[in-house]
């Protein structure tokens, strides 16, 4: 069988650059590089392992995916997670606005970019960001940009919720709902005037957001 056909073709990170001999099993055997480890010594590959699919990383592709981060249980990873499953995850309830609205990600963040697996994907996220104790989350400056470095910043609850695309609060009606409230409104009437749920009023007529209006 002819089997120049394969070279130059790519499975997984592996790409076939010549054509080995046969093994003692009467196999085909490939002779490959690794694209993502241009200092692993090329090596033969069985050809029906790269066909179906069980051979497509080199032994180093395999030992950094084994790599642990320590972070799995951290409030940045679950962070990290939660983003992966907004953007990528069509399932995910939150999905139609951010995925399903074209929100990307940077794709040295995303674990199938080059195949090269969460462990890594979330270490260059770690590296950008660093860690995140309460009350603070993760927060994007633009929201109608994705998650890139540049558009990436730490910020509380609160921050965040004044940050939201639909976002109707603004100082002016802060001003007005403080005044309602001085004037004699319950924090329910205030609810219903303003259509805004009650921890969001409570914030704003106690002062805990919004503290440059005065």
């Amino acid at each position: 069988m002819n089997h120049i056909q394969y070279l130059g073709k790519i499975y997984g990170c592996l790409e076939v650059i010549g054509i080995g001999p046969t093994n003692k099993h009467r196999k085909k055997l490939l002779l490959v590089k690794c694209l993502k480890h241009p200092n692993v010594k090329p090596y033969h590959v069985v050809k029906q392992s790269l066909v179906n699919g069980s051979s497509k990383s080199c032994p180093e592709c395999i030992r950094e995916s084994r790599q642990t981060h320590g972070k799995s249980k951290t409030r940045i990873y679950h962070i990290y997670k939660g983003i992966l499953q907004r953007i990528k995850n069509s399932n995910h309830k939150n999905y139609k606005d951010y995925g399903g609205r074209g929100i990307d990600i940077d794709p040295k963040y995303d674990p199938n970019h080059n195949n090269q697996g969460i462990t890594k994907a979330f270490l260059n996220f770690f590296n950008d960001i660093g860690d995140i104790e309460e009350p603070y989350t993760i927060d994007r400056i633009d929201n109608n940009k994705g998650y890139w470095k540049d558009n990436l910043r730490k910020s509380s609850f609160l921050e965040q919720a004044r940050n939201k695309r639909n976002n109707v609060v603004t100082a002016d009606i802060v001003k007005n709902m403080r005044n309602d409230y001085n004037n004699g409104l319950t924090q329910v009437q205030i609810c219903q005037k303003y259509n805004l749920g009650s921890g969001a009023v409570s914030s704003i007529i106690n002062k805990k957001c919004w503290k440059e209006v005065i």
